[in-house]
């Protein structure tokens, strides 16, 4: 007689199925925090730049994951290629892109603190073994992600220089932006949790709302790649 699955075996299965938008939801969530722990409760910028490289971290690994999707390859390249610009589509091509621009932040910063470790080692007086080669790595790389996390969006400053607090105003922007994500993630997961039937319309919604995000947090690539590069 053949093995019932139980609802461990269920869990796991749902966790493995839907694990990059799980990392992603975690990574949406990390970075709110982030965002009130740099502004409201005033945390230093190491507690926050150690933030924003998890949640770069997770979110680089839901992007490979969900790459990694034959079914998400599928609809992507049909939209591309053949014009079938549906509501699945478009719910790839956002959750894609939210991945990219949630990872680029940590990327960035291993990228450039790669860049000057390597010059320091090779510029240093004395020889480093492994570990201490490591340790050059990560302390740049870190030192990095501080400098990163205080970049401004520039389409946000743009859109609030004319308030009377432009910084205070942009930080709300970006935090209302933060939450709103976190709280489409959420919903598309509990959805999912309860094997909510599938609806266009309500997928086309959450699709909208996170494609103006994107376009909106996308705006702080700009100075990323100005300082990356």
């Amino acid at each position: 007689m053949p093995h019932e699955p139980g609802w461990f075996d269920e869990v796991l299965d749902w966790l493995g199925d839907n694990l990059p938008d799980i990392l992603s939801f975690t990574a949406g969530l990390i970075g709110v925090v982030a965002l009130l722990l740099s502004g409201p409760l005033g945390w230093g910028i190491a507690t926050v730049a150690a933030l924003m490289l998890t949640a770069s971290g997770l979110s680089a690994t839901a992007l490979v994951l969900r790459l990694s999707d034959p079914e998400t390859r599928a609809s992507l390249r049909d939209g591309f290629t053949k014009g079938e610009f549906d509501a699945d589509f478009w719910s790839n091509a956002v959750s894609v892109g939210a991945d990219i621009v949630g990872a680029l932040p940590g990327l960035g910063a291993v990228a450039n603190g790669g860049v000057r470790a390597t010059r320091a080692i090779r510029t240093g007086s004395e020889s480093l073994g492994f570990w201490q080669k490591a340790a050059t790595y990560g302390s740049e790389s870190f030192e990095e992600a501080k400098h990163i996390s205080g970049l401004e969006n520039p389409v946000i400053a743009r859109a609030v220089r004319g308030f009377s607090d432009p910084a205070k105003a942009a930080h709300a922007v970006v935090a209302t932006s933060a939450v709103t994500g976190v709280a489409t993630s959420g919903f598309g997961l509990y959805g999912k949790a309860v094997d909510a039937k599938e609806d266009n319309v309500r997928s086309g919604t959450v699709a909208g709302i996170d494609g103006s995000r994107l376009i909106l947090d996308s705006g702080g690539v700009i100075d990323l790649v100005r300082h990356v590069f």
